[in-house]
């Protein structure tokens, strides 16, 4: 099933696909591979490559006035798709009000050079960019050149060791605003399975792909060997970026990659987690009968990954001097993680397991008017007993002929967080009062606000925990 109603609502092509009879028209060289029926219609080949090549050229120079090589054995960027990545990331720095003078990073550009071309042209941008294959780096200087880009893109010669080090070697006192990139997404093995080597290329589709967990492409795929397959695969490929990435925490504003296949994207949050001082998030993009996921992140917590937050507040009982210290003092007490950031704002990191196993507000059980503890009860749903037994009550004979009460043992289970995982609360100062910080969250994570606050609560009510 089509899944273009997914793509992004700025993307020109989701509510006007291209026109085959209009490019047909046009431009002679697309004709030949377009097929006209009886009845008007006109469809192209998807699974001829050359057909789908000079489609791509023919929705560059038609939709964004570009003209781009695409050699013959080069991996065919998808545009729609494509765009949708690069309306998602201005999507997420408009948010963060990051409008003017946007430089981004292309890893692995490729030889069409699509997302700084893109980026360009659709956004006004400025990219540095890298590619490992020589061949590749070349066509894309020409096609750099050939769209008179020179003033906006910068093509280096990359490194498969690194992926940021000889960009930030050569501006050292730049900050940039975004990092993107479409990895290989298979690793060796998993390639040999779904391609077969190519006279024009060094892969291409293979028909006879049948036991490979994924459908197979809908449209003519042809590759070289560093566009298709890395060793360990996206998974292991985008680990070495994160942890890269790590050791330049303010070089980029926010780090993204894109991510092939679904199955991917668990293992890649697992080292996510690894890092306290950051924040994450997932995104998909779709198009024609393909999904995509894109993962962003940032150790900057004044910059959005996700467009669509809550926002909240915390209230202390009087106003604070310095509250942002006072947060911090309370959050060590109880062994929360907070990370400062040099613009003020705080990354607080609370485990799935603190939240079940720390609740000092529930430690107090309040007293009735005799000084006596009330009795709890549970309903217990048996033919053979009460509507409720008590469950506090001490029964000091249990031979006792005279009672009549019929006890059944239950057993209660320590309480689960369903999908427990760990929160990231992003946090700061209340313009308004100097009592209260802003709290900025996803929307899945109110149970983490709602544990923050009920500690907060129980401080206000017990001075005594932090004496004067």
């Amino acid at each position: 099933m089509a899944l273009n109603h997914l793509m992004h609502p700025r993307n020109v092509y989701k509510n006007r696909p291209p026109d085959f009879r209009v490019l047909a028209e046009k431009y002679p060289d697309f004709r030949q591979y377009a097929t006209f029926a009886p009845d008007g219609k006109v469809s192209l080949d998807f699974h001829n490559s050359d057909a789908v090549r000079c489609l791509t050229e023919k929705l560059l120079k038609e939709d964004f006035k570009l003209d781009v090589i695409l050699p013959v054995d080069a991996l065919v960027p998808r545009i729609p798709q494509r765009l949708d990545y690069i309306l998602l990331v201005q999507d997420l720095l408009n948010a963060s009000n990051l409008y003017d003078n946007v430089l981004g990073i292309d890893i692995g550009t490729g030889p069409s050079c699509v997302y700084p071309l893109l980026g360009a042209k659709h956004c006004k941008w400025n990219f540095c960019a890298t590619e490992v294959n020589e061949e590749s780096v070349a066509v894309a200087l020409k096609n750099v050149e050939k769209n008179q880009m020179n003033d906006k893109i910068t093509i280096f010669q990359g490194d498969e060791s690194t992926f940021f080090k000889e960009i930030f070697k050569a501006y050292p006192d730049k900050i940039f605003s975004f990092s993107m990139c479409n990895p290989p997404f298979f690793n060796k093995e998993e390639c040999e399975e779904r391609f077969q080597r190519s006279d024009k290329s060094d892969f291409k589709n293979n028909p006879n792909a049948s036991n490979t967990p994924r459908a197979p492409p809908s449209s003519a795929t042809v590759a070289r060997n560093s566009e298709l397959w890395v060793h360990g695969g996206e998974v292991d490929f985008v680990t070495r970026m994160i942890h890269e990435s790590a050791l330049y925490p303010s070089k980029v504003q926010l780090y993204t990659s894109m991510i092939g296949k679904k199955m991917s994207i668990s293992p890649l949050k697992k080292v996510l987690e690894e890092y306290k001082n950051l924040i994450y998030a997932t995104h998909c993009i779709a198009q024609g009968r393909t999904k995509r996921w894109v993962l962003v992140w940032t150790f900057n917590p004044t910059i959005k990954v996700n467009s669509r937050l809550a926002n909240k507040t915390l209230s202390f009982s009087k106003n604070k001097d310095d509250v942002i210290s006072f947060f911090c003092q309370i959050c060590k007490w109880a062994n929360v993680e907070v990370s400062k950031h040099s613009s003020g704002y705080l990354i607080c990191f609370i485990p799935s397991s603190k939240m079940l196993s720390f609740k000092p507000w529930k430690t107090k059980k309040r007293k009735n008017d005799n000084n006596e503890v009330p009795k709890k009860f549970m309903k217990i749903h048996s033919p053979n007993t009460q509507d409720r037994a008590e469950i506090n009550s001490n029964i000091s004979d249990k031979n006792n002929a005279d009672s009549q009460l019929s006890v059944t043992e239950v057993t209660v289970n320590q309480p689960q967080l369903v999908d427990a995982k760990n929160i990231r609360l992003v946090v700061n100062k209340n313009a308004n009062s100097s009592s209260q910080l802003n709290v900025e969250f996803f929307n899945n994570d109110m149970a983490g606000f709602r544990w923050l606050e009920s500690l907060i609560n129980y401080v206000n009510g017990n001075p005594n925990i932090f004496p004067k």
